[in-house]
């Protein structure tokens, strides 16, 4: 456990390294990390996406007895995806929290979701999949994040 946690704090150093963006085309600074994490079952999963259109993703599910670490370069129409969903992001007041409520229950995963764009950083964490309260782009973006784990 300590060092998924060691991993997942490397994740988030390598992407935050100023580039050009995908095959050079690209002077906006981008970075979006998402951190999915069940305390009973052990499950994590994280994924860094910069502007260079690199990810990075590990998983661990110890009830199955299955990990990975991958880098994938993202194409073109992924990459100017995110890139859209991470700028609109940060034009948004985005809570701090979403699904965190009396009626929730208590055993659902945790998902952190930091992301910036130039200057504009912001983060949030949600709790199951309260996608009636999150704001859409938050809802494109894991639904997409989560099409990398289904691979």
């Amino acid at each position: 456990m300590v060092r998924l946690f060691y991993f997942s704090a490397l994740l988030l150093i390598l992407g935050c390294e100023k580039n050009d963006g995908i095959n050079g085309q690209n002077s906006d600074n981008f970075d979006f990390f998402y951190s999915k994490n069940s305390g009973w079952s052990g499950l994590s999963q994280n994924v860094n996406i910069n502007s260079e259109g690199r990810l990075l993703i590990s998983e661990l599910k110890p009830q199955l007895n299955f990990s990975r670490v991958d880098t994938i370069y993202l194409n073109k129409a992924d990459y100017s995806k995110v890139k859209e969903l991470v700028r609109e992001l940060t034009k948004l007041s985005v809570q701090e929290k979403y699904g965190f409520n009396k009626t929730s229950p208590s055993d659902l995963p945790i998902t952190k979701i930091k992301f910036s764009f130039n200057s504009n950083s912001d983060s949030t964490y949600v709790y199951g999949s309260p996608f009636l309260e999150t704001p859409k782009q938050i809802e494109e973006l894991i639904v997409f994040v989560n099409s990398f784990f289904e691979k």
